[in-house]
């Protein structure tokens, strides 16, 4: 399907690293999305506002391009300042202050 309609998001990954056997590798990664918006790079084109108005504001444009495209977005995303960001970084602060084996 050509949807002639494009997006911009912002997020930023939130990783989990660790050294084993003197190789350092992320073993977590997980997302925060900060903000997104449609671009329009044919020209203005006309967008669901209900199928939008099903995502948080932050990954809307970018959950709106995929359900049309044919990949459903199941699932909420952390966003800046959310109840998920703040579990996110509680489990990232917890696994920090475990003792190292």
């Amino acid at each position: 399907m050509k949807l002639n309609l494009g997006m911009v998001t912002h997020n930023r990954f939130y990783d989990m690293a660790e050294k084993r056997d003197g190789v350092w590798k992320l073993f977590r990664r997980q997302s925060i999305y900060d903000m997104g918006s449609f671009t329009f790079p044919l020209g203005v084109v006309d967008i669901d506002q209900s199928a939008v108005a099903k995502y948080p504001r932050e990954y809307a444009a970018l959950a709106y391009l995929l359900e049309k495209s044919g990949f459903p977005v199941t699932r909420v995303f952390a966003t800046r300042g959310s109840a998920l960001e703040q579990q996110m970084k509680t489990e990232g602060q917890r696994w920090l202050s475990e003792p190292v084996v």
